[in-house]
């Protein structure tokens, strides 16, 4: 959108001149063919205004599409199943512990949390008593970490991210033990950007939230 704006402005600035010189050209009373050209160069910056604006229209609409086309594959193929939405909803009810061991890394189940849920809810959700940290970035992270990088590239849309995910990523990060896995992950210097589009998507989602919620 600023680029649009940028170049409306500038065709504006030389339409602004263009009728400036027209005009002042009438006063000297110089030649009619000098003015007519003139005039044919104002017609001309106008029709390229009005080119710039539908490519750009086109541009913008292809870039929605190819937005809505990718979020609908996500859910449908890859993020709305079962295991995430077990994995999900664990992980918002406090249920998910990071474990750190010398040599080995996980995440487990705690089924403490789950007491007060019926037992068929809590056989669903404790399928698997244990994720390892590739199933978590599998699941839920690196779809994170996509979406992150294509907002992040202009590819995918602000807005269509945050009515989609936003409360998924929001969950997701601000969960004390998946804080914890990244604060691991990036224990070493050369890892520092690790998960870095996930924190980036996270904090894009609540700027666009308080504003969107400044408007109404």
């Amino acid at each position: 959108m600023r680029k649009f704006l940028t170049i409306l402005m500038f065709f504006v600035l030389i339409i602004f001149i263009s009728v400036i010189v027209s005009l002042l050209f009438l006063r000297l009373n110089l030649k009619e063919s000098l003015l007519d050209g003139l005039i044919g160069s104002f017609i001309g910056a106008g029709v390229v205004l009005l080119a710039v604006w539908i490519a750009w229209k086109e541009l913008d609409e292809i870039k929605n599409t190819n937005s809505a086309d990718f979020i609908h594959r996500l859910k449908k193929n890859d993020f709305f199943n079962e295991k995430t939405r077990n994995l999900i909803t664990i992980i918002d009810l406090d249920a998910l512990k990071f474990v750190e061991n010398d040599n080995m890394q996980y995440f487990e189940i705690i089924e403490e949390k789950l007491k007060d849920f019926p037992g068929e809810i809590v056989n669903q959700l404790t399928q698997k008593k244990f994720y390892t940290i590739y199933e978590i970035d599998d699941l839920l992270l690196g779809h994170f970490e996509d979406i992150g990088l294509l907002e992040q590239k202009g590819i995918l849309d602000t807005e269509m991210v945050y009515e989609e995910f936003s409360w998924y990523i929001e969950t997701v990060y601000e969960n004390c033990e998946i804080k914890k896995y990244i604060e691991w992950s990036r224990k070493d210097k050369e890892d520092e950007g690790i998960y870095d589009k996930l924190e980036y998507i996270y904090y894009k989602c609540k700027s666009f939230g308080k504003c969107k919620r400044e408007k109404k």
